[in-house]
């Protein structure tokens, strides 16, 4: 989006934490270029929510991009936005304190007893100096890549018997924790971000910092609801593959998604040997979006052949699908442009195939998910957050029952709105209680 905006500093609006301007910062403390979008739309940078001079210099952005279909529904979807971003989530204290403990502490074992040099800040192994450190035996019995690499996924790490494939394995999880260093929780106990509505080139949301929406499955749990109310998320199951057999009119993608488990349906009808469901999911979805055969193979650790057979074997299920996005995605380079229901983009030769291939179904999901957050908040549903494929609701306990699935059924409706008619079928991926437990 920034490449269509007309003013270079109104365009830091969907960049910037609005938490900039709930801390009561002086001017000199800002840094340049928000210092700028003070001075050129007014804003109180003593407030304590984002004030409506923000909403209008966001709105104004809006206004000038040249891909957004409907200017009037993106200004609901930033007051949306805004009303997500005053409510914040709220952690437990105590929890966010023991898992900033448990990163430290991990952080001192590991620099005390790892190598020096064999994993950088990036939590990238360096080949070189494994294979210097480890004994003859160990190397014999570490697995290897086709390449001769040592194998260092988490699966081949827990079936080694050796310390050090334990300490790789405890970094790369402490490593997804540095979040925790950056989290930043407000004085009434809620964290705040920026959801960055339509900040991607599909029209999805781009928070930026350490917004709940990258938080991995064990930062999530430090979530809690306030007494009186309990936190769900709900999320569209097995999205993306079933707006795809949606669009395209696959009867077989779509009589599997309908009858029960899209990804059980295709898992049961080819052989992929070790792979688990939660891998054989990646692997599906890194097929839609184009990964090709060495590519397969260095990710799972199989050889160009068995490669190849899983290609092949997800060619079956999707072949009426790749054949409509292989059509759409012509048919957009010929118009230079591709537009879903309230997004467009811009198309020229330089725009990779892969991208145009796939943004439809990305599309498709952003503009269930600015209905779903509508409606949810017509009904008096208090969303708290949007996660790619689900939302956070935050609702009294007394009712939560009901009011769970009157939020799933709006959230079906919304996906039926977009995809002429058809419904996605909704999960309860979450619940947080409040510090008091469930009822």
């Amino acid at each position: 989006m920034s490449n269509l905006i007309d003013n270079p500093v109104l365009g830091l609006c969907s960049a910037m934490e609005a938490r900039y301007l709930t801390c009561g910062y002086e001017p000199e403390q800002l840094p340049h270029e928000l210092r700028e979008l003070l001075r050129l739309s007014n804003l109180s940078i003593t407030a304590k929510l984002p004030p409506d001079s923000l909403l209008k210099a966001i709105n104004l952005r809006i206004k000038k991009q040249k891909n957004t279909v409907d200017n009037y529904f993106q200004q609901a979807v930033i007051d949306d936005a805004v009303r997500r971003y005053r409510r914040g989530v709220k952690v437990s204290r105590s929890k966010f304190k023991s898992l900033k403990n448990q990163h430290s502490a991990m952080v001192a074992k590991l620099n005390e007893e790892l190598p020096e040099g064999l994993i950088s800040k990036s939590c990238e192994v360096d080949q070189v100096s494994l294979h210097q450190t480890l004994s003859p035996k160990a190397k014999k019995n570490w697995l290897k890549d086709n390449d001769g690499n040592y194998k260092l996924d988490s699966a081949t790490l827990l079936n080694i018997d050796n310390p050090l494939a334990s300490l790789i394995l405890d970094a790369k999880s402490n490593h997804r924790l540095n979040i925790v260093n950056y989290l930043s929780v407000d004085e009434d106990g809620r964290h705040r971000s920026w959801a960055n509505p339509g900040g991607t080139k599909t029209g999805r949301e781009l928070p930026k910092g350490s917004s709940y929406v990258y938080w991995p499955f064990n930062v999530q749990s430090i979530i809690e609801a306030a007494e009186g109310f309990v936190v769900v998320k709900l999320d569209f199951a097995q999205q993306e593959p079933a707006i795809l057999a949606a669009m395209s009119g696959s009867e077989v993608l779509t009589q599997a998604y309908e009858n029960g488990d899209l990804y059980d349906y295709i898992f049961s009808n080819g052989s992929w040997d070790h792979l688990s469901r939660k891998q054989f999911k990646t692997l599906t979805i890194s097929y839609l979006y184009g990964i090709q055969n060495s590519g397969i193979s260095k990710k799972w650790h199989v050889d160009l052949d068995k490669a190849n057979q899983w290609r092949l074997e997800l060619d079956k299920p999707f072949n009426q699908a790749l054949s409509w996005m292989n059509a759409n995605s012509r048919k957009a380079y010929c118009q230079g442009s591709i537009s879903s229901m309230d997004w467009r983009m811009r198309i020229t030769n330089s725009t990779k195939p892969l991208t145009v291939r796939n943004w439809p179904i990305q599309a498709a999901g952003a503009d269930i998910l600015r209905r779903s957050c509508l409606k949810l908040a017509g009904h008096n549903i208090n969303v708290i957050g949007c996660l790619h494929d689900a939302v956070m609701i935050e609702i009294p306990l007394n009712t939560y029952a009901q009011t769970i699935k009157t939020a799933q059924k709006l959230m079906a409706d919304a996906s039926a709105d977009v995809l002429s008619g058809f419904r996605l079928k909704t999960s309860i991926e979450a619940m947080y209680w409040p510090q008091s437990g469930p009822p």
